[in-house]
């Protein structure tokens, strides 16, 4: 089977997910289609970042299948799975987002060990000791590209992590926040408390360290994007506390109730501040 990659990393974290449960399942190899990604100069392929063993696939060479394409694009996060009932796995060619657990919650555990930083960072490690012994928070601000993407995505406001970090408080003794951002300028303008660490030295080729700390921290506050959703997925403190938005786009038209029961185990806010 063939699983086409798009997006960032969090995206691509899914969809190998995806990929990767499909194939065990059904006794078949799996292919990685990176194509999309000689065209889209804002993202490239990053799953080679992390301890991913992906056999990549050619145009060329899939056309040399006669391939049963199956689509399921989503920008909302999936609330319908797509069946793999009765297909011809050897000749399947998937392309779609696939963000739902239920879609990989078999091999949950393997994938906490494959979805592990290859290379080491001193800042990094120096920071992952720090939140070991502290009541550490990640947030994760997304507000740079967004505010390019509007009209499509919501951008998240102060509010939302003020009733996040209210939350958290409420529960939580002397809380550490540590915030990671694409707009650095952004979080240092509104999160200027003594116990708010901004995390800034993992941009552009190095921002997976960003998704590695966050999982790192005892609680996670994320944003609207896959990357701080895999952050927070990959943590391993068994109490922790998981808050993200409770929509993710501004079109979508899923009730409260329907994405509870795909985000079991996570504290929903609302743009209004109410919680879920």
């Amino acid at each position: 089977m063939i699983v086409r990659l798009s997006g960032g990393l969090g995206n691509q974290m899914f969809q190998y997910a995806f990929g990767l449960a499909a194939a065990q399942e059904w006794g078949e190899p799996l292919y990685i289609d990176t194509f999309a990604y000689l065209r889209d100069r804002a993202r490239c392929y990053e799953l080679s970042k992390l301890n991913v063993d992906a056999k990549k696939i050619g145009f060329i060479k899939q056309l040399k299948y006669n391939l049963n394409i199956f689509s399921k694009g989503c920008i909302e996060y999936e609330h319908t799975l797509f069946g793999t009932q009765n297909l011809n796995k050897n000749k399947e060619y998937f392309f779609g987002c696939w963000q739902n657990v239920m879609y990989f919650k078999e091999i949950k555990v393997q994938l906490n060990s494959i979805y592990t930083c290859q290379c080491k960072n001193v800042n990094v490690s120096k920071i992952a000791e720090e939140m070991k012994h502290t009541a550490s928070v990640a947030i994760h601000v997304r507000h740079g590209d967004y505010t390019r993407l509007e009209n499509i995505y919501v951008i998240q406001s102060i509010r939302y992590y003020m009733e996040a970090m209210e939350y958290i408080e409420n529960r939580i003794k002397s809380p550490q926040y540590y915030i990671f951002s694409d707009d650095i300028d952004y979080v240092k303008a509104h999160f200027q408390k003594s116990n708010m660490h901004i995390v800034d030295w993992n941009a552009g080729k190095d921002c997976m360290y960003d998704m590695e700390l966050m999982s790192h921290c005892a609680h996670n506050i994320c944003a609207n994007s896959t990357f701080s959703i895999w952050g927070a997925r990959l943590n391993k403190n068994p109490n922790k506390v998981m808050i993200r938005p409770l929509h993710h786009d501004n079109y979508e038209t899923m009730q409260p109730a329907e994405i509870q029961e795909n985000w079991k185990g996570w504290i929903l806010i609302d743009a209004d501040g109410k919680i879920y």
